[in-house]
């Protein structure tokens, strides 16, 4: 595997996270979301068929779409400003590990939504 090939797996897997984490925050929009899984999963298929990747290369598709998706969606709960005075890694963490309680938060902290 040769270094611009990570380099593209890398930066097409982020690219989807972005778009699965617009999906996704602060609900989800099924069809977008649908969308983004149909994408990922072409983009994975596309690599093992054209690239013959390894399976530790498709786990680097795989994590850079995690990363992608949680790193983005981070920003986008920041800029709700749910909970001021947070900084962006807390956000992250909560993105990962704590999804339902931004969801629930986020739908408690406003009647209009």
């Amino acid at each position: 595997m040769q270094v611009w090939q990570l380099i593209v797996i890398v930066l097409i897997g982020l690219s989807l996270g972005v778009v699965g984490g617009l999906a996704r925050v602060p609900t989800v929009k099924w069809l977008p979301f649908l969308s983004s899984v149909v994408l990922v999963g072409m983009g994975y298929t596309a690599f093992l068929v054209v690239w013959e990747l390894s399976l530790v290369d498709a786990l680097l598709f795989v994590l850079a779409v995690s990363a992608g998706n949680v790193l983005y969606g981070a920003r986008l709960w920041q800029q709700l400003a749910l909970e001021p005075g947070l900084s962006y890694w807390t956000w992250v963490q909560r993105d990962f590990l704590h999804t339902a309680y931004l969801r629930r938060l986020y739908r408690s902290s406003s009647p209009i939504r």
